[in-house]
Formats: C-alpha cells, sequence, structure tokens
C-alpha cells in the first residue's frame, strides 16, 4: 500500500512539473509572439506616417485640385485606407500595451473645445466622402470656465482617441445622407444665478453598472464610475449620436459592445471592417480616467 502512495504521489509530481514546463513554454510563446506582432507593427507604422504625411502636404499644396473625378476617387481611397491602416496598427499597439497594464494616462492642461475641432477635421472628411453629415452642437460653458480662472487637465492624446473612435464607429454604421452629432454639456461645476461664481450640484454620477431597456424600446448599458461630487473637478458630457443602423439589444448584454474582438451583426455583415479593439480601448481609457461610459440605441434608428 506504501509503494503504491509512493508511485501515485511520484506520478502527480512528475504532472505537476511538466504542467509548469508547458505552461512557461506557453508563456514564452505568447509573449515573443507579442513582441514580434509589435516590432513588426512599430516598423510598418514609420513608412505609414510617411506616407500619411507626404499625401496630407499634397493636399495642403492644392496638387489634387486639377485632379479628374475619376483621379480624385482614387486619391480619396487611398488617403482612406492609409488612414484605416494608421488606425489599425494605433489599436493593436495600444490593447498589447492595455494587456501589458502599461497603457497611462497623462494630465496636461489643455483646451477642451479646441481639442474636439481638431478631431473632427479628419472626422468630417471622412463623413463628406460618406455622404454622411456631421454637427455639432458645443457648449459655451465650458470655454467660460477659463474666463473664471479654471483650468482644464487631462489627457488630451487619449481624450481625442476616445472621441474619435466613437465618431468613426458612427459615421461606419451611418448609411448615405444620414447624420452624425456630437454634443458636449457641463455637468459640474455650474454657473449660479449672476454668473460670476461656480457651483456643484448633486451629480447623478453613481456607482454600478447598469444595462436596460426603456419605454420607447431602446436599449441602454452604462459603465459607471464612483461618484465625482468635488469643486475641483469638472464634469463634461460627450455625446456621439447618428441616425445608422442601431443595435439590438441582444449586442448590449453583459457589455459585450465594449470587449474586445466583437463586432455587432452589422459590422460583420459590412465584411468585418477594423480590429475590433476600438470600443474595448475607449472602455479602458474612460475607466483608466475615473470617467463614465454608455450606449443607448434602438434597432434601425442609430
Amino acid at each position: 500500500m506504501d509503494r503504491r502512495t509512493f508511485l501515485i504521489r511520484d506520478q502527480l509530481k512528475s504532472q505537476y512539473r511538466a504542467t509548469q514546463r508547458a505552461q512557461h513554454l506557453e508563456y514564452k510563446a505568447a509573449d515573443s509572439k507579442k513582441r514580434f506582432v509589435n516590432y513588426i507593427f512599430h516598423e510598418v507604422r514609420v513608412p505609414l506616417n510617411t506616407a500619411l504625411l507626404a499625401m496630407q502636404n499634397l493636399s495642403g499644396e492644392g496638387i489634387f485640385s486639377t485632379c479628374t473625378r475619376d483621379q480624385k476617387e482614387v486619391v480619396d481611397a487611398l488617403t482612406g485606407s492609409l488612414g484605416m491602416m494608421a488606425k489599425v496598427l494605433n489599436d493593436v499597439l495600444d490593447f498589447n500595451r492595455m494587456e501589458d497594464g502599461k497603457l497611462a494616462c497623462t494630465y496636461h492642461p489643455f483646451e477642451f473645445h479646441k481639442m474636439v475641432r481638431a478631431t473632427l477635421i479628419n472626422a468630417r472628411v471622412a463623413a463628406t466622402g460618406k455622404g454622411v453629415v456631421l454637427t455639432t452642437e458645443l457648449d459655451e460653458r465650458i470655454e467660460r470656465l477659463s474666463e473664471m480662472g479654471k483650468v482644464l487637465v487631462g489627457d488630451e492624446v487619449r481624450l481625442r482617441q476616445v472621441l474619435s473612435n466613437l465618431i468613426s464607429n458612427a459615421c461606419k454604421f451611418t448609411k448615405a445622407g444620414g447624420a452624425v452629432k456630437v454634443t458636449t454639456r457641463l455637468i459640474s461645476p455650474v454657473e449660479e444665478e449672476g454668473g460670476d461664481s461656480l457651483a456643484v450640484p448633486g451629480v447623478g454620477v453613481g456607482a454600478g453598472a447598469g444595462a436596460g431597456g426603456s419605454p420607447d424600446g431602446s436599449h441602454r448599458i452604462d459603465i459607471i464610475s464612483p461618484e465625482l461630487n468635488t469643486p475641483d473637478l469638472a464634469i463634461i458630457r460627450m455625446e456621439v449620436h447618428d441616425t445608422g443602423v442601431g443595435m439590438r439589444r441582444s449586442e448590449l448584454i453583459d457589455n459585450r459592445l465594449f470587449s474586445p474582438y466583437v463586432q455587432t451583426e452589422e459590422g460583420r455583415r459590412q465584411g468585418g471592417k477594423g480590429t475590433g479593439l476600438g470600443l474595448a480601448l475607449v472602455r479602458h481609457i474612460v475607466k483608466l480616467s475615473g470617467g463614465r461610459l454608455g450606449v443607448q440605441s434602438r434597432s434601425g434608428e442609430g
């Protein structure tokens, strides 16, 4: 009996060591693959950025202004393809950094609406090329914060990445003749009567995450951070509305929409354009920044 027990223990130890070796080799293989992909993507990004810069310079010098209609279509297709390649590369690199826990936010003073308008320049070109009308509704109270001695501090690059991804998705799933609208609204602090001072109201930003449907048949999911209610903190709501195809309720369950490599049925129908990483990055950046992210959609209505 003792010999049998000894043999069983010896077999278990051998299996455990073999499992450990296999896991270690698997980890090394995955790490090597990730390093190789990062290296290739970094190497590809250099000539790609050069090509994008060359196209922008040529466009700025008016070289394409004398092109025929067919030539203009080729130029637009080339510019769009280069932009899509750059977005895919950046999404994959950022996602790898996110998985490694190396995706971080840096905080510097910046002009909020200047950032929004800069993001809209490229987005408007893409929207116009698809026949989609892109409009804005920017809250003037945000501009007046600087006049009251308030300085907005945040990660302008990451915020632009979030807004760019949301606008890109809205335009992608909106047909020609449709519209995309970007709005901003100052939630806190607000001006008191007289307009010369600020107050912090009870802002309904509670902790938790929810999913549900509203009486009009639309469906909503929210990813919410802990309550933010301090006089030193500005809470700004950004919304991207579209008149696109919308989403089914099943696509919003368990925050699947913001999971890596997940695409909606309409996205798969379009040939699976993109990597399915954009919204996962948006979710991570918003969470890292202590913000709130949500979506409200109704199938067939955007």
